[in-house]
Order: C-alpha cells, then structure tokens, then sequence
C-alpha cells in the first residue's frame, strides 16, 4: 500500500489547484525595471491549512530599440524536506508567455493553490527575448524564493510492547503505548491486535493531540513460540498521516517462562 507520503507528492502532482495567471505588458516599462533587470520573485505564500497558495512573479525589461517579442515560462518544483527538488505539472505553468510586439517590460504573475503541508515550492523562470524575425538574441533564468508549507498531519506510532499475566493461564494481557508524533491532532482511530494469526476486536482510541499518547490494553489468548505479536494502529487507514511506514509493531512470541515480555 503506497505511503502517505507517496499519495500527497501524487496529489500534488495531478491535482493542484492552478488559478489563472496575469500578465502585465505596458507600452511603457514599470518604474526601475531596466534598472532591475530580470527578477523571479515570490509575491505571496499562504500557509493557512484550508488556503494553501504561492504566486511568484517574473519581470523583465525591453532592449533598446527592440522590436520583437519578450517571453517568460514557469516551471513549479516542489519537495519534501531535505529530498530533491521534483517538477509538478499543473495548469498554467511550463508554457511560454508572450507579450506584444515592441514594448518595453514584461511583467507577470502565477498563483498556484491546493499546496500540500510538509512540502516546498519554488519557480524556475525562464527568459527570453524573440527577434521579430523569430530569432532569440537574449536569454535569461532565475530561480524564485520558497514558499514552504508547513506539516500539520498527524503521525501515529507504537511502541513499548508487553505482555503480562491475565485472569487465566491461557489468556493474557497485550499492552503497548500509541503515540502521535506528528505535527496535527489525530481524530478516533482502530487499533488491532494480531495474536497467533487472528485479529482480536478492534479498540477504539484517540483523538491525539501532537506528543500526545495512549495506553492500550487487549486480553488475548497466549501467544504460540515463535509466533508474531502484531499491533497495527488506524487499522481502517481513517487518518491521513505524514507517514504510514510506522503504524505496525511486531514482536515474536518468547517462552512462556519468559513472558514478562514479548521480544
């Protein structure tokens, strides 16, 4: 089953909310312009959970005594953590913009949103000055600030597993302590317990606030030698979490005489 994770970078992928773009070509070119040269800028990063957005911004001036065309062309990356920075495909960028023939600045802006949290995003923006004849006699690139948005999905794990003496010889007592260590609160969520291959009923846990833990408890028949001890937490995959790779423990089924523990 694919991570958590690996469904956000999916959704940020094919489904990011791509609002039209604007474009700006005045016959005369914006204050301080030529002085500026061209520039890849971020206009505005929201982080808020229900509005995630960024828009970045290219401007570049005219050439004396040019008669042509100037194009600009975004590309969107995004990445998670420290991992490497990957292109999103989404409408509006990784096209070339034009403006008319003959003026003397180019100014446009790209507003993208349905940001996922946990990622970063950047534009690469691309220059390019066209001859009226199509021949391209200058070009240019930048590389705009980060929009980072921050991680507020929950992250359920387990950990500090045991068994104890139960009421009788062949049930037990099977704890272990869930925790969220994410960055969001975690709403109810099943926890399933395996034992000698069979699912004992689900226990019902939570909410979690961040850093927040639970103890759990399951009377179970005894384990088998050898055999795997499994808990599993959102069993239902109810919560979106930053990561799915930790909600399962497993311990093997030590001696009888043992049992203070399973190792």
């Amino acid at each position: 089953m694919p991570t958590a994770r690996t469904l956000l970078l999916a959704l940020t992928t094919a489904a990011l909310l791509a609002l039209p773009s604007s474009a700006a070509a005045a016959n005369a070119a914006p204050k301080g312009l030529k002085k500026a040269g061209v520039q890849g800028s971020l206009a505005g990063c929201k982080t808020a959970a229900a509005a995630r957005a960024a828009v970045f911004k290219g401007s570049m001036p005219g050439i004396a005594g040019f008669k042509g065309r100037m194009e600009m062309r975004f590309d969107l990356y995004a990445r998670l953590g420290a991992t490497a920075w990957v292109p999103v495909d989404v409408d509006g960028f990784g096209e070339w913009d034009l403006s008319d023939p003959g003026v003397s600045g180019f100014i446009i802006k790209k507003r993208v949103g349905g940001l996922v949290g946990g990622y970063s995003y950047r534009s690469v923006v691309r220059f390019r000055w066209r001859s009226d004849a199509g021949k391209i006699v200058r070009t240019a690139r930048k590389v705009t600030p980060i929009c980072a948005q921050p991680d507020t999905t929950p992250d359920l794990a387990v950990f500090e597993p045991s068994i104890v003496a139960g009421a009788r010889d062949d049930v037990v007592v099977y704890r272990a302590v869930v925790k969220n260590v994410g960055s969001g609160s975690a709403a109810t969520f099943d926890v399933v317990l395996a034992v000698n291959g069979v699912a004992q009923p689900p226990q019902r846990v939570g909410p979690l606030a961040p850093g927040a833990t639970s103890l759990i408890s399951f009377q179970a028949p005894r384990c088998q030698t050898g055999t795997i001890v499994r808990f599993t937490v959102d069993a239902k995959a109810e919560i979106l979490e930053s990561s799915e790779t930790n909600n399962a423990l497993e311990r093997r089924c030590a001696p009888a005489k043992a049992s203070a523990a399973a190792r």
